[in-house]
């Protein structure tokens, strides 16, 4: 008896090990199609990736210019397939779940082995696509209203070497209601949080994230990670001031005036406005995209 129960162990062994060898190959077969694929990596310095759950929602006509200013586009939809197709100097991007899970990004959202596109695109950013020295993550619900309006915001981060450029920094504490920190996160207080909704992160911040998962096989609350790893390491983080028009709105929709919109908070960047083409309707909303970001007085170290 003790034999036959032996021999069980010794084959259900083999075949964890069978399966975990499987899948490593797996992930590593899917992170060299995207590295054969990603062209993009290998020609700007700067990345910047949308999240969404469908590209036709994006209404930032301003994209396909960013490449002039040494930024590489993304557009992430959240689909359970391996897909990277450029067209007009945008890079269409999906991942598949199980590979992304499998590789330790997860539960980016407080929700416990759930992939979401938060996890697919840091596992893409920090795995796969490594040669940008910045990457920024937008989900489809911030309106930024010109391509000034962005590059501005860029070129100031860049000059002040910001690891971490976000809406606010506050205290997790006792007060902090709309979502708590899970009970497994593995880092020292104070912690601190921020909506990560626009945002901004440098290689060794994302190389830290990388570490993070090598080493816990999943992700924290994205909106307590960034920050807490930002606090501990000492590096550099960027408030922008046109980041005080974001905020937290379970309904959706903000209704902003639009007579600021359109004059004294024309560079100003929006959350959440979920249905943006209501809102540029709206607000009877023009862009001009060939407008010239500014120049700030040095420029941007190297």
């Amino acid at each position: 008896m003790v034999k036959v129960v032996q021999s069980i162990a010794i084959f259900l062994l083999l075949c964890a090990v069978v399966v975990v060898k499987s899948t490593v190959r797996s992930a590593e077969e899917s992170k060299r199609f995207f590295t054969r694929l990603d062209e993009s990596s290998r020609q700007f310095r700067f990345a910047l990736c949308v999240l969404t759950t469908s590209h036709s929602l994006i209404n930032w006509k301003w994209l396909h210019q960013l490449h002039k200013h040494d930024i590489a586009v993304y557009i992430l939809e959240d689909k359970d397939e391996n897909q990277l197709l450029v067209k007009n100097y945008i890079t269409f991007l999906s991942i598949e779940t199980e590979m992304t899970r499998n590789s330790g990004f997860s539960n980016g959202n407080l929700v416990h082995r759930v992939v979401q596109a938060w996890d697919k695109a840091l596992f893409f950013f920090t795995k796969v696509s490594r040669s940008y020295e910045f990457v920024w993550f937008m989900e489809y619900d911030v309106y930024i209203p010109s391509l000034k309006a962005f590059v501005d915001v860029h070129n100031m981060a860049m000059h002040q070497r910001s690891d971490f450029v976000v809406r606010e920094k506050e205290l997790v504490d006792n007060k902090w209601i709309p979502w708590r920190v899970g009970d497994d996160f593995h880092m020292d207080r104070p912690w601190y949080h921020s909506l990560v909704c626009a945002s901004g992160l440098s290689r060794r911040l994302l190389g830290d994230v990388l570490e993070y998962t090598r080493t816990y096989h999943q992700l924290e609350m994205i909106e307590v990670l960034f920050h807490t790893i930002t606090h501990h390491k000492k590096y550099n983080i960027y408030l922008p001031r046109q980041f005080e028009t974001i905020n937290f709105n379970p309904q959706g929709y903000v209704n902003w005036n639009c007579n600021d919109v359109l004059t004294t908070h024309s560079d100003m960047w929006y959350h959440p406005i979920k249905n943006q083409t209501k809102f540029l309707s709206d607000c009877n909303l023009t862009y001009n995209p060939s407008a010239a970001p500014s120049v700030i007085p040095s420029s941007p170290p190297k």
